[in-house]
């Protein structure tokens, strides 16, 4: 026999060209037996694998990404990102398919039904971005990765669910950022802080870490609204914080969806009288830096994390890559001097 190929390997140990590729992978779902035959086999014709060669040999392989959307500034950075791993990953036969969900129009029991969907189209990866993950949602997600379909969690993710690994920015570090900044704005006073959802993990991580950076100096926490990712509700926030608190020096806004709320300032003739600090970078929030009513904004990429999920998905199901760790992003600070930096042109 001349150069032995995966191909050789497979059909002689009576198994699809994925299970040998398994079969070398250590963190891998394959039976022992079968795993102890591949690699006897293996050992005889002296055969070690090629992983990208291997991958290249093979059928299309598809990842699916589950999207709540909660703010359509937010997943449009994360689409761009899908877009941007599509074209990436497109000679290595990779197939992104993408489905996006509000709220209110999906119902858990529908939910189970997309993620059903995607598993027989033959989805070889699953990646969730949800800010909430009912019980019978993280359920389903765990019998689904004990059957050994990887699953990966992108910017929230609850610890009862058993991904492979999760991209996250540090929230804790979010939010010391934005005390610090408001310190350097604001030198002495009070501040309030507004909070997409207190109940989500991400955003109490923020409320820690903006409570600590606050914990010594003049600049003391005056109030903490939860906006429950309304925007109506934070337009109305805004305005009662600057009723009943005139002299309030500033405040941070966790949440994406600020825009709202960054609109009732400068309806009230309050632009650059206050500091603000934003979340993310989106074209609106990009305009309140510019004309100076948001003083700075601490930026996670969005975008970027969605690739880094992508990529490193396909790296671990291909059989090319084994790194399971999670991702955290340090977050940036942008301010008007460095804002064109990080626009798309």
């Amino acid at each position: 026999m001349g150069k032995v190929t995966i191909h050789d390997i497979a059909k002689e140990a009576n198994v699809s060209v994925m299970t040998v590729t398994r079969a070398f992978k250590k963190n891998s779902v394959i039976k022992p037996e079968t795993r102890e035959k591949i690699l006897k086999i293996s050992e005889k014709y002296d055969y070690h694998p090629n992983s990208l060669a291997a991958r290249l040999s093979q059928d299309r392989l598809l990842i699916s990404v589950i999207i709540e959307n909660t703010f359509q500034g937010l997943t449009k950075d994360l689409t761009d990102g899908i877009e941007f791993a599509r074209n990436m990953l497109k000679d290595q036969k990779v197939d992104i398919d993408l489905l996006i969900f509000s709220r209110q129009d999906a119902s858990s029991k529908k939910m189970i039904g997309e993620i059903e969907n995607a598993i027989e189209k033959g989805a070889r990866g699953l990646i969730f971005v949800m800010e909430h993950y009912p019980e019978e949602i993280i359920s389903r997600i765990n019998e689904i990765v004990a059957s050994g379909l990887p699953v990966i969690t992108l910017i929230n993710n609850p610890p009862s669910i058993n991904r492979l690994f999760s991209i996250t920015g540090n929230e804790f570090m979010v939010g010391q950022i934005a005390a610090e900044l408001l310190t350097r704005y604001v030198h002495k006073g009070e501040v309030a802080i507004f909070v997409g959802n207190e109940s989500v993990d991400v955003h109490k991580e923020i409320l820690k870490g903006f409570k600590a950076g606050l914990s010594n100096g003049d600049v003391r926490l005056y109030k903490v609204f939860d906006t429950k990712e309304d925007l109506e509700l934070s337009r109305q926030q805004v305005r009662q914080l600057l009723i009943e608190k005139p002299d309030i020096k500033g405040f941070f806004i966790s949440t994406a969806k600020s825009i709202a709320a960054l609109e009732e300032v400068t309806a009230l003739n309050m632009s650059g009288k206050i500091s603000i600090i934003g979340t993310d970078l989106f074209p609106e929030i990009a305009e309140f830096i510019d004309n100076g009513t948001v003083q700075a904004t601490v930026f996670k990429n969005p975008r970027q994390q969605m690739i880094d999920a992508i990529h490193k998905l396909y790296l671990n199901i291909s059989g090319i890559g084994e790194d399971t760790d999670d991702i955290t992003v340090i977050p940036q600070i942008i301010i008007k001097s460095n804002l064109s930096a990080y626009l798309k042109p």
